[in-house]
């Protein structure tokens, strides 16, 4: 699978929050292209800002997700969590640490597996369209569901509902399905808050390269006003 991967600190931010997982390596600041094969983990974990600790929190989710596999991977995840709760814990002024985390684990000889928790994305890339396979945790989209729109008006769209960690295990709510093949495109709110899916389309459309598409969301992204974390991975078969 060949992979392309930026990441960018936000605006007058002294660290990122943001992480990319690929394989083995984990991205902060930092670009990456390279062909990869399975077994390994794609993904990005992005750390709740309104919670001190962010960016050790996402670090660690990404460090543990490096070494799971496809075939148990919800206890894996259970036992993350858990040991994030524990780090929290001992860490003064950031027991409340928490990361989200959207990405896939393409596995050898059986299907690969997304995971979802939290409000980053996963799209599927079907020839120039995108099909969104996740759908943001957040209390924005909890009050949508219900029909009640002025709460949901009134509401932080970034306020999560799931993540690892957050001093509590009633956060930990993971998604996990079966993935089907196909090119893939993952995002953090930094990028999708400010550019929706027709503008998604139309830069990786017209860009000349995966690595230059990643580089235009980006920029566009700031151009819209983004100020979080940005990240943004594209990978093909």
């Amino acid at each position: 699978m060949k992979i392309s991967a930026a990441t960018r600190c936000g605006c007058d931010k002294s660290a990122s929050d943001d992480r990319i997982l690929v394989g083995g390596n984990i991205l902060c600041c930092e670009e990456l292209c390279c062909d990869i094969e399975p077994p390994f983990a794609l993904g990005i974990s992005d750390g709740v800002g309104g919670n001190a600790g962010g960016d050790i929190a996402a670090q660690y989710v990404c460090e543990r997700l490096s070494l799971c596999n496809c075939e148990n991977l919800q206890d894996e995840i259970s036992e993350i969590n858990s040991g994030l709760l524990a780090l929290a814990k001992n860490t003064p002024g950031k027991e409340k640490m928490a990361a989200t985390y959207s990405g896939v684990f393409l596995c050898e000889n059986q299907p690969g597996k997304l995971l979802h928790i939290g409000n980053t994305r996963v799209y599927a890339i079907q020839g120039g369209y995108l099909k969104q396979l996740t759908s943001d945790m957040t209390s924005y989209n909890y009050y949508m569901s219900l029909g009640r729109t002025q709460e949901a008006e009134q509401c932080s769209r970034s306020e999560i509902t799931a993540c690892f960690g957050g001093g509590t295990s009633s956060l930990f709510r993971p998604q996990i399905s079966d993935l089907s093949g196909g090119g893939l495109l993952m995002t953090s709110d930094g990028v999708h808050d400010f550019l929706d899916i027709d503008m998604l389309e139309g830069i990786i459309s017209a860009a000349e390269s995966d690595i230059a598409a990643c580089r235009e969301i980006i920029s566009r992204a700031l151009a819209a006003g983004s100020e979080d974390d940005m990240s943004v991975v594209i990978a093909r078969v």
